[in-house]
């Protein structure tokens, strides 16, 4: 219903509809909402993407209820955008932008582990493109939820007034909410993304739209037929406007939709909520980084024949791995030297180990996912109840404005990673940094510039591996308080976090 009103809304001069109907027409649909968030709730998903937002639903609801997530809400207006952020005050874990739901190139693939759509698939103009592009940014074997109308009084009465009025039907509406009614619909739909998407279960959702007085409902209904009213009016119709509402309101009333109160209560209304899954086969990269990761003990078999099948697959994947890698060229097997985020997937220089909820699950995340889940935002703290450091291995740096360290900085940016080793060296040798350590064969020595810049930071591949620390590796809570605050560099001074009591100064930045 928000896209619906987003595109009904853009078709009619500004103030022309007033704001107590669009907000009743707003929290009608509040049970779909719900019913979505329940679901991703149930998901436990960190990753969430809400397209066609609106003024901001359900993506504010799952912000709420996922206070550990991170929502981004998308729209096609930037009007709209514009009235979630205002309604997204005081929720630190949502951000807005402009984005066509098929044309998501913004963001990379396998980003999201759910995504929601609430009645916006009817109006997008490429629907097989927006669901590819939905599958593309959902990672493997997770769920995108999409609602359609089914059927809508409140519609359908509206255009049959005003089909009694003008003596015909319209020749084209503005929007059609109900163009994915027709049975099979969205499964054809689905079904064209060539497997990239399944349908995995489909609901009825059904509830009234309560629209107010005899005024609001004929001012809701003008959404609908406004344009096509006005065009009767420059016909010579007298009056077209007057006459539709006593036809509306005279057929919303024969269908027993008017209350002892006086007010309309449209029923009727039946929308599907499909849920659609993204299958396991596009995870299988990221089935080994979990067992890379994961210090759980796999869940008990029912029988030993299940357990002994279990570590014959999980062999048989480990070894299709190895003879992928032998396969690849040099560079290709240097890039994937870097890690992978549990998370979002991204292969960056730096992981931070550490657990973020109740599963206690070692995580290895990059900077931005450590963010998120650490409520570095950018002032919180890691005093979740859950979040337990877990190995960021920090170096610390004392005048790092020198030419050297910036071009070594210039140069890793650029991925000239044997020009920034040699400046780094050469900064080293000149004291303005404290301290360095190889891994691998390489000098790592500057984190995402996002989070935490000024430390010169190494992660050794053990920590990924082996789920332990290195010998000698220094912990935070082993730091001096006075050293816990890395100071300026020359990109930049970002907090860094501490384990322990010490709580670090709120960056400035």
């Amino acid at each position: 219903m928000v896209s619906l009103l987003l595109w009904w809304l853009s078709l009619i001069p500004s103030g022309a509809i007033d704001a107590n109907i669009y907000e009743k027409l707003f929290l009608v649909n509040w049970p779909m909402f719900e019913k979505i968030t329940e679901k991703i709730v149930q998901e436990k998903a960190v990753d969430v993407l809400d397209l066609g937002t609106g003024p901001g639903q359900p993506a504010l609801l799952i912000a709420q209820a996922l206070p550990k997530a991170r929502v981004h809400a998308t729209d096609l207006q930037e009007a709209m955008i514009s009235k979630a952020r205002k309604r997204a005050k005081g929720v630190g874990n949502v951000d807005f932008s402009v984005a066509s739901a098929d044309d998501l190139s913004a963001f990379k693939p396998k980003s999201f582990d759910a995504v929601s759509m609430s009645y916006v698939l009817m109006f997008v103009q490429d629907k097989v493109k927006a669901l590819r592009e939905i599958g593309r940014v959902l990672r493997g074997g997770r769920h995108a939820f999409i609602s359609v109308w089914e059927k809508m009084p409140f519609f359908t009465l509206a255009v049959d007034s005003y089909t009694a009025l003008a003596g015909s039907e319209p020749d084209r509406l503005p929007v059609n909410p109900l163009s994915l009614a027709q049975d099979r619909a969205v499964e054809d739909l689905v079904e064209a993304t060539n497997g990239l998407l399944e349908v995995k279960a489909v609901e009825q959702v059904s509830y009234p739209m309560l629209l107010g007085t005899a005024d609001e409902t004929c001012e809701a209904a003008m959404i609908i037929v406004g344009m096509l009213l006005e065009q009767l009016e420059k016909q010579g119709k007298p009056d077209p406007k007057k006459q539709f509402c006593t036809l509306y309101l005279q057929k919303l009333q024969e269908a027993g939709m008017k209350t002892v109160k006086g007010t309309y209560e449209v029923s009727g209304s039946i929308a599907k909520l499909f849920t659609l899954e993204k299958p396991e086969k596009f995870a299988s990269e990221v089935l080994s980084l979990e067992q890379l990761t994961s210090e759980e003990e796999p869940a008990e078999a029912d029988s030993a024949k299940d357990a002994k099948a279990a570590r014959r697959e999980r062999k048989k994947a480990l070894k299709a791995e190895r003879r992928a890698r032998r396969a690849q060229s040099p560079e290709e097997r240097s890039a994937a030297k870097r890690k992978p985020c549990t998370l979002c997937q991204r292969p960056v220089d730096l992981l931070v180990r550490c657990r973020i909820d109740i599963s206690q699950k070692w995580h290895m995340l990059c900077g931005r996912c450590w963010k998120k889940a650490s409520g570095g935002v950018p002032d919180g703290d890691a005093s979740h109840p859950h979040y337990r450091y877990g190995g960021l291995w920090k170096n610390r740096s004392a005048k790092v404005t020198t030419p050297s360290f910036s071009g070594a900085v210039k140069a890793k940016a650029e991925e000239d990673f044997d020009s920034a080793e040699l400046l780094l060296q050469e900064a080293y040798k000149g004291g303005s940094v404290q301290h360095l350590e190889r891994c691998s064969g390489r000098l790592r020595f500057v984190a995402e510039s996002e989070v935490i810049e000024p430390c010169l930071v190494t992660i050794p591949e053990i920590a990924a591996t082996a789920g332990t620390e290195p010998p000698g590796t220094a912990h935070a809570d082993q730091v001096p308080a006075e050293q816990a605050h890395c100071g300026k560099t020359a990109v930049t001074e970002v907090e860094c976090r501490m384990e322990g009591s010490h709580k670090p100064k709120p960056p400035s930045l």
